[in-house]
């Protein structure tokens, strides 16, 4: 009886089907949360690269002095 069950072979392949499905789902998982790791990161660095313009733009022309206490007075 438990030699025949041990050769019989039909179901395998569903077991197969099923494990490489929850790995290719898992997967699938990781590349969704990594790209959405990347995404949040390039919004990040737009975000800074937008606020060194905006600062470069705000003190264009000033001397120095007169651009950190305009800069400071508009943070604050």
């Amino acid at each position: 009886m438990m030699r025949r069950l041990r050769e019989d072979e039909r179901g395998t392949s569903v077991l197969i089907l099923v494990f490489m499905l929850v790995v290719l789902l898992g997967f699938g998982a990781f590349a969704v949360d990594l790209a959405g790791a990347w995404a949040l990161k390039r919004q990040d660095q737009s975000a800074a690269d937008t606020g060194a313009l905006a600062a470069g733009l705000f003190t264009a022309g000033k001397p120095k002095a007169v651009a950190i206490s305009e800069a400071t007075t508009e943070v604050i």
